[in-house]
């Protein structure tokens, strides 16, 4: 399972790569006056979701049974991959699937005493900002569950040299979405992180570590870690002290100004509010970011050797 904190950190010279991508950014506000005027519209937050998120067999996370057998009898096991300092989680190949699938799929175990709680808190999250279970087994006293795969977290995506406010707009805007949810349903994620929430590569961000929802969390709890993981996206980085900011607010004004006003914030629904989140915002804005990640990221992974013995 994921660690509590994370202290993501890359190699790459981000000031020469802004100095090199320089054209490529515009300001905020030319960015937002840009968006407004295209087709798209913001996402209706408020229109209840009638429309649970299924499985490619028709099945949702709710009514899917434990499978009493290994995953492996359904997947193959290509390789293993962190997401930011996560440990490695098994990135696996559907034996049999449908030609319009995605036969990728990662693959969580859960084998501490409270695993049977934890297989049970996956199974009630039904919203599509969280990333999907397609299926659940049993082996012996340990669980498994294969989650749609979606290649990267947001511990990659921290410190983007190509982020900027419209793009900060549309990562924060879907992780609301996800939070609004769950505090609807009076829950909080204990561990919201940049490593528990994936980024797929049409620009999709989705709530991960659906194990950690749980009851009577603070609103407050909430915000520290809403305010971490925006300071990471930013500049890569937070505040050791723990103090809210960024050291170069400038070229994020809107992003410095919702950092400012979170403390002051009572709700999920408060958040939307602020004009950092209002203005249209839509996934295909983060669609070259994420394609930069695959070039500059350093990602921890590991070959499956058994895999590879079977192969020679």
């Amino acid at each position: 399972m994921p660690p509590k904190r994370e202290n993501h950190k890359s190699n790459v010279d981000f000031a020469a790569a802004l100095r090199q991508h320089g054209a490529l950014h515009a300001t905020a506000a030319q960015d937002f006056g840009e968006q407004a005027t295209s087709n798209s519209s913001p996402p209706n937050r408020w229109k209840k979701n009638t429309n649970e998120v299924t499985s490619s067999h028709g099945r949702t996370a709710a009514n899917r049974t434990v499978l009493s057998e290994s995953p492996w009898t359904c997947y193959n096991e290509l390789y293993s991959l962190q997401f930011g300092t996560s440990v490695h989680f098994s990135i696996a190949e559907r034996k049999q699937f449908q030609p319009e699938e995605n036969p990728l799929c990662i693959v969580k175990r859960f084998s501490a005493v409270d695993a049977q709680e934890c297989i049970q808190s996956v199974q009630r999250i039904r919203h599509p900002q969280f990333v999907q279970a397609l299926d659940f087994f049993l082996v012996q006293e340990e669980y498994f569950v294969a989650f749609e795969y979606m290649p990267l977290s947001l511990a990659e995506v921290a410190g983007n040299p190509l982020m900027n406010d419209l793009r900060l707009s549309s990562m924060l805007g879907q992780v609301v979405d996800g939070l609004l949810y769950l505090e609807k349903n009076s829950l909080g994620h204990g561990q919201l992180t940049c490593s528990n929430i994936l980024i797929d590569t049409s620009g999709s961000v989705k709530l991960w570590g659906q194990e950690f929802i749980q009851k009577r969390l603070s609103f407050k709890e909430t915000i520290k870690s809403l305010a971490v993981i925006t300071m990471k996206l930013v500049q890569g980085y937070a505040k050791e002290d723990g103090t809210i900011g960024l050291d170069r607010p400038g070229r994020f004004p809107l992003g410095f100004d919702f950092l400012s006003a979170l403390e002051q914030m009572s709700s999920m629904r408060d958040l939307t509010k602020h004009k950092l989140l209002r203005p249209p915002w839509s996934k295909k804005v983060l669609v070259g970011l994420v394609s930069l990640v695959h070039i500059w990221s350093d990602r921890g992974y590991k070959l499956n050797p058994r895999k590879r013995e079977h192969e020679t």
